[in-house]
């Protein structure tokens, strides 16, 4: 699941390793993620397109938008 930088305080780390803690109903379900400090986490590569053809040519490593790479896109 991607998710930008400014959500990752709402995301639970499914390696239990986070940040500060996160609750539900008052019980603590888990850690916030740390998204770029974990070594599992992995940005999002965008596509660069050629404007005329619209075939893709490259890509680039985005500056907000990453996943975990324990869990996957």
């Amino acid at each position: 699941m991607m998710v930008y930088l400014r959500e990752l305080n709402e995301m639970v780390c499914p390696l239990g390793i986070g940040g500060h803690n996160i609750s539900f109903q008052n019980n603590i379900i888990g850690k916030a993620c740390i998204g770029p400090k974990c070594m599992a986490w992995k940005w999002y590569e965008e596509p660069i397109y050629d404007e005329e053809t619209e075939e893709l040519i490259d890509s680039h490593p985005s500056d907000d938008l990453g996943y975990c790479g324990f869990i996957g896109e």
